[in-house]
């Protein structure tokens, strides 16, 4: 690229957003501020790309805190998909573990927050993130247990470990989330048998995926052989995307799967981690079951479908459903 050019460019587009700061159209400025940053990346100039990058993140969860319907604000998100990969990408650059582990978490757990939001009848905000990601070290000291967080992205995935010393450290995978969808596109059951590439009973395409996805783990073993990790630890990960078809119990670790290794959980996110963490747990007073045999399933298999529900109404209230006539 020209390197005078955009010099020049991004000197006109400071003075476009500070001008547009002025007036406060902040839909201008939001897209001064993404171009800026993209320009200052361009040439190396990270601290402000960064800076750049926060002041649109703070624009955006202002926007949001201001609209009370959860789909409109998800729609403000929509405008800048790239936000969040490219904070964790900057501060990854200039060391900022901290940094990275709350644009991972902000960028993935705005959906449920703003679930949950809408049910507890309370104001909209984002600032919940923040105090997750702060209060996350401590938490994990107090348990006695370890958190992993991942954030899928077009050339990467990244993945911040909050360890039960409390210590964070953070990793930069080289498996871009198009090579991950791959994978769940041989998990579903629709492509079974259609060719020898997506069988998904084929040994050899069993271990190319266990075999390519194991650096969602492998990054761990260093951890593991300094102490932070040990044998028979708790790992709960939060996973992003595809990731949520793609178990990781199975990946190998160490040369065996990590689950000879932790004990391991799933969550959606710090915030959810948190909550159900510090808060006051509540034991469920009714359920909800629906089972659904496929055609050809045995009668001791359909049996077997009702048993859940039937222990459950020996405790609970509830509701049950049968579609014995589905073709499955």
């Amino acid at each position: 690229y020209d390197s005078q050019a955009l010099h020049g460019m991004i000197t006109t587009l400071e003075r476009i957003r500070e001008w547009m700061h002025e007036r406060n159209f902040f839909e201008g400025q939001n897209s001064a501020l993404w171009t800026l940053a993209i320009g200052y990346l361009r040439t190396s100039k990270l601290d402000e790309a960064a800076r750049c990058l926060e002041e649109l993140r703070t624009h955006i969860a202002t926007a949001r805190g201001q609209i009370e319907n959860p789909r409109a604000r998800a729609r403000v998100m929509g405008q800048f998909p790239n936000l969040f990969p490219r904070l964790c990408y900057v501060h990854d650059q200039l060391g900022n573990t901290p940094a990275v582990l709350l644009a991972i978490e902000e960028g993935k757990g705005r959906v449920l927050a703003d679930l949950q939001a809408e049910l507890s009848k309370e104001p909209p905000t984002d600032s919940g993130f923040r105090d997750a990601v702060d209060r996350l070290p401590q938490l994990m000291q107090t348990t006695g247990t370890h958190y992993v967080t991942y954030l899928l992205a077009e050339d990467v995935t990244y993945a911040v470990l909050v360890a039960k010393n409390g210590s964070l450290h953070r990793a930069v995978i080289p498996l871009p989330q198009g090579r991950i969808s791959s994978f769940v596109l041989i998990r579903d059951p629709r492509a079974w048998g259609k060719s020898s590439e997506t069988d998904p009973l084929a040994a050899p395409l069993r271990s190319d995926l266990c075999r390519e996805l194991a650096p969602l783990v492998t990054w761990l073993e260093p951890l593991f052989e300094t102490g932070i990790l040990s044998r028979g630890d708790h790992l709960c990960y939060s996973p992003d995307g595809e990731l949520y078809s793609l178990p990781l119990h199975y990946l190998e670790f160490l040369g065996k799967p990590l689950v000879d290794s932790f004990s391991i959980s799933r969550v959606q996110g710090g915030h959810s981690l948190v909550e159900l963490l510090h808060g006051s747990s509540k034991a469920p007073s009714r359920f909800v079951c629906i089972e659904v045999p496929a055609k050809q399933d045995k009668s001791d298999k359909r049996a077997h479908l009702c048993g859940p529900g039937q222990c459950l109404k020996t405790i609970l209230s509830g509701a049950g459903g049968r579609y014995p006539n589905l073709d499955m």
